[in-house]
């Protein structure tokens, strides 16, 4: 991504940085002041939840919220668990989370910000149903979010209890004893 795609993401989004430093994993994170991070969260849930119900799912809007280095990390234990990367990871893990579960619903986010504004955290009741079983799971979920040039750099979704989710995916109703893979790259 330019400067200048930069700067019109964060004129589209409505995010403005003025000073930056790097992270404990060397990641540039803006500090001094942003505009309501919130909005770019409920968009990036918006365009999530309308990529799963859509027919034709477009990936577009998704991306758009998303830095070009993005990261996904997700639970190993899950079928689309690992790490994903970049815009292409992200969209085939999308794909991936799709064809497990036919419907979600994130409830009650309430988003915590701390000192460092480039990271926030969202608390989360998450509700879905499984495509292959239509059985229904539903966990609470704590997201730690990073974000660079106003958009999403990281995603760490943290389940509170994978093994309660696993048995709404399996035909039997116990948990399905599969191993995922531990990296997703492009």
């Amino acid at each position: 991504m330019t400067h200048e795609d930069g700067m019109q993401a964060r004129q589209r989004i409505g995010v403005e940085w003025s000073k930056s430093r790097p992270d404990a994993e060397g990641v540039d994170l803006a500090v001094d002041r942003m505009i309501p991070i919130r909005q770019v969260l409920e968009r990036f849930y918006a365009a999530e939840d309308a990529y799963m119900t859509a027919e034709r799912p477009k990936f577009a809007p998704i991306a758009a919220i998303l830095h070009s280095e993005c990261l996904l990390r997700q639970p190993a234990a899950l079928p689309y668990g690992g790490e994903w990367r970049g815009h292409a990871g992200f969209e085939r893990w999308m794909r991936a989370f799709r064809e497990t579960w036919s419907s979600l619903s994130v409830q009650n986010a309430r988003i915590f910000q701390g000192e460092d504004e480039a990271v926030v955290f969202s608390r989360s009741h998450v509700q879905a149903v499984a495509r292959a079983t239509g059985r229904r799971a539903d966990w609470l979920l704590l997201q730690q979010v990073v974000f660079r040039d106003g958009l999403i750099l990281r995603l760490e979704p943290f389940h509170w209890d994978t093994a309660a989710i696993l048995p709404a995916l399996s035909a039997s109703g116990a948990a399905p004893n599969a191993a995922a893979p531990s990296e997703n790259e492009p």
